[in-house]
């Protein structure tokens, strides 16, 4: 069920929808879930969800991901595809 609502809020494009994925990110104790909540947090930060990306609480997102050892490498990869800028984004 968890990942049905998550699924269902990538498909908001309103930034509030963020603080929802957010929330459940900084609730959880399974690094699995929290993996997966980074992983969609990425794509949406780098365009609907942009004016969540430096907010406090992502910020706080991604200081506990990567201060973490089983989460750091998504915490990562999560940045720099929040930092994309579309499909031609550089690599």
């Amino acid at each position: 069920l968890a990942t049905g609502v998550d699924m269902a809020v990538m498909g908001i494009d309103d930034p509030r929808a963020a603080e929802l994925l957010i929330d459940r990110f900084l609730v959880s104790d399974d690094s699995q879930w929290q993996r997966e909540i980074l992983q969609r947090l990425g794509s949406k930060l780098a365009a609907a969800w942009k004016p969540m990306r430096d907010g406090p609480k992502m910020r706080h997102v991604f200081d506990t991901a990567l201060a973490r050892d089983d989460l750091r490498v998504e915490a990562l990869k999560t940045i720099a595809r929040s930092r994309a800028s579309g499909s031609g984004a550089q690599r």
